[in-house]
């Protein structure tokens, strides 16, 4: 693992050893790490420290190890980019698991590399921030991870290692011309093979050679940085316009607008206000003006019902007879004001020398 950190300070790396706490453990979990060494401070001490940690890790007697070397480099002239390499397993599932979900970054560039050793293709998928090795029996099972986790081939190259070891150029002159396993942006050899620049022609200036494999891969990573780059303008410029909402709802200090006291009493006048609103039912908020609404139906209802309880008066003698009651009828005036009719009051009746007599007493 590597992960480089642009900094103003001088040049400076650490190596820590990722371990594993037990050492058949199947899978990444339960892992500790230490410091391997004092931090170095010229890149010249690096090949050397680099050994001396792989054989802490491995030991005088074995080749392979699961454990990890992660080598942090603080530098001025150094981009910030982490690499993840995961060493072939053979198959290993949680290997596999492990570069998937690496790779799935829309931010990861995937670095198919095939290598050159021996007559056909043994594909290893790497990536940067996420390097996939694959050595299973299917050789195509890294290109298959590949278009799986970068399904429009945007940010995946196609990489040829040791082409000194190649003993016939023709499947890998046929990859770089892009007539085998064809991806977006081609398939590159780092490495100057001569036997390869005969092959291709004029082709090979822009597929076999350090330089060409460079301007490429510095043209995705371009083309990466920007689509992020976009996306965090998006957010920020979300984020700005929510945080200028907020500090819009802020009120300003007293003391910028005044006397303090003034202030409260304003405050006070205000609230004040609202209540009266409120409570006349003049406000024009539609909430308020359906409940006021209904407060008035129920005060109406209840009116009716209280003046239905009022006494019959009759402005005659008890004495009178039914036929000097049947013209009894609420005067004009009184039927828009609510109030019950005569006919619709259920209190008692009462005449006028009832109300004598109650006066008199």
């Amino acid at each position: 693992m590597f992960t480089l950190t642009r900094s103003t300070g001088p040049w400076a790396c650490q190596l820590t050893l990722i371990r594993h706490q037990d050492p058949l453990s199947a899978t990444f979990e339960n892992v500790t790490g230490e410091p391997f060494g004092q931090a170095l401070r010229s890149p010249a001490e690096l090949p050397h420290a680099l050994r001396a940690a792989a054989l802490a890790l491995v030991g005088p007697h074995a080749t392979f190890s699961r454990d990890v070397i992660c080598v942090n480099v603080h530098a001025a002239d150094v981009p910030d980019l982490c690499v993840f390499d995961l060493p072939g397993m053979h198959g290993d599932r949680e290997t596999r698991r492990l570069a998937k979900l690496c790779a799935q970054s829309p931010r990861t560039l995937v670095l198919l590399a095939f290598s050159c050793e021996g007559a056909s293709p043994g594909p290893r998928a790497a990536a940067v921030d996420a390097w996939m090795n694959e050595a299973e029996p299917d050789n195509l099972a890294a290109v298959r991870l590949a278009r799986e986790v970068d399904p429009t081939g945007g940010r995946t190259l196609g990489v040829l290692t040791k082409a000194d070891r190649m003993d016939d150029t023709t499947p890998w002159a046929r990859m770089l011309r892009g007539e085998e396993h064809p991806l977006m942006h081609g398939w590159f050899c780092p490495r100057e093979s001569v036997a390869l620049q005969q092959v291709l022609g004029i082709h090979a200036h822009h597929r076999v050679g350090r330089a060409a494999f460079v301007r490429k891969l510095d043209a995705v990573l371009g083309d990466i940085t920007r689509q992020r780059v976009i996306e965090l303008q998006t957010l920020a410029t979300a984020r700005l316009d929510a945080l200028s909402d907020e500090l819009a709802r802020i009120p300003d200090s007293p003391s910028a607008r005044g006397d303090a006291r003034n202030e409260v009493f304003k405050l006070l006048l205000q609230f004040s206000g609202n209540v009266s609103q409120l409570v006349s039912s003049v406000s024009t908020t539609v909430d308020d003006t359906a409940f006021w609404s209904t407060v008035r139906n129920e005060q109406q209802s209840l009116r009716r019902e209280l003046q239905r309880s009022a006494p019959k008066f009759i402005p005659w003698e008890r004495a009178c007879s039914v036929r000097d009651l049947q013209w009894l009828e609420d005067p004009a005036s009184l039927a828009n004001d609510g109030s019950a009719e005569f006919s619709q009051r259920s209190g008692e009746e009462l005449f006028v020398d009832d109300v004598a007599n109650l006066m008199a007493k």
